[in-house]
């Protein structure tokens, strides 16, 4: 469930991140840059313990829904680029083994955590800290849950590192801003790479095209274990946090002059369907657009079902269309 053990919920643990979670809801009407929020180390175990589990959760589920084509096993070298405790490199860790962690944060303390935490649990793994770039061209450049703490002149940093990587695997939230901010950048980045997850196509985003305020997002599934931990209740309660909903977007890009081949177009349902108990109302994303569509239960129950019951597996085509309906 978790790569770290979950700490008693004590009043001092729920203050730090309130503390840190105020911090970080703010920050998206800012247009500065959040300042550092690491008063200590206890800040950090704190927050890997909680907030950064449910990012871990997130990751999971990105990794899960990866193209084979991606090709995560060739990667020899990764840098994690904002690295905060060094979750989603962790979670990547379980599935992949690279020779080299690159770290890069504005804070040493982090850095320090994140990477006694990768030697703990990858000792074999070589890490090592970087405060810019030059000559490294790495294989995976992983970025979670930044654009929140960014200003806007602060992308093009993080941008040039896009530029200097193979593959970039980006997680962040699911909030309407930021998954607008992030479909904004994939489309900057068109001309030089290929989107290989989570979209279906290689043209312009449709939601952003789309005049009615869509986004791009999905959602992960918290393990079953945490409903029924009594520790995890209280914090959701004080935190006044939703274990159930974790909405997230991603990007799994490829640099063009790495590829072989291009992707076939296909289809996606994004987000999550208004379900009736005739019929669902779904956005399906293709390369003609974003559509909002209806599936009947009488005319297509297998579909229906596995909306209600199994979205994930039921996400991809192939769909057929007809009018407004989806079959």
């Amino acid at each position: 469930m978790s790569d770290t053990p979950l700490l008693e919920p004590t009043p001092d643990r729920i203050e730090r991140i309130q503390r840190m979670r105020r911090g970080f809801l703010d920050a998206g009407a800012s247009p500065v840059a959040l300042p550092d929020y690491w008063r200590d180390d206890e800040d950090l175990e704190v927050y890997d313990a909680i907030l950064a589990q449910r990012i871990g959760w997130k990751w999971e589920a990105v990794l899960d829904d990866l193209p084979t084509a991606g090709d995560l096993d060739e990667v020899m070298t990764i840098l994690d680029w904002g690295c905060g405790t060094g979750v989603a490199t962790r979670r990547l860790l379980r599935r992949i083994r690279p020779r080299r962690v690159y770290l890069h944060d504005r804070s040493e303390r982090a850095i320090r955590f994140a990477a006694r935490r990768i030697g703990e649990e990858s000792p074999e793994v070589q890490v090592e800290s970087r405060a810019d770039f030059p000559g490294i061209e790495p294989d995976l450049l992983v970025i979670s849950h930044v654009l929140n703490e960014l200003a806007s002149a602060d992308e093009a940093e993080l941008l040039s590192a896009v530029s200097q990587s193979v593959r970039v695997l980006w997680v962040e939230s699911g909030a309407s801003e930021v998954s607008r901010r992030l479909s904004r950048i994939r489309d900057d980045l068109l001309a030089s790479h290929l989107v290989l997850s989570p979209c279906p196509h290689q043209g312009r985003c449709g939601a952003i095209a789309s005049r009615e305020g869509h986004w791009c997002h999905h959602f992960a599934r918290p393990p079953a274990e945490v409903f029924q931990s009594e520790a995890w209740a209280l914090y959701a309660r004080r935190l006044k946090i939703d274990l159930r909903s974790l909405p997230y977007h991603h990007l799994y890009l490829l640099r063009k002059d790495f590829a072989t081949s291009t992707p076939a177009p296909g289809q996606r349902i994004i987000g999550r369907p208004e379900l009736g108990s005739k019929e669902a109302r779904v956005h399906l994303c293709d390369e003609d657009g974003l559509h909002q569509l209806r599936v009947f239960k009488g005319r297509s129950p297998a579909l229906w079902k596995g909306l209600k019951k199994d979205l994930e597996n039921h996400r991809r085509g192939p769909f057929r269309r007809e009018g407004d309906r989806l079959l």
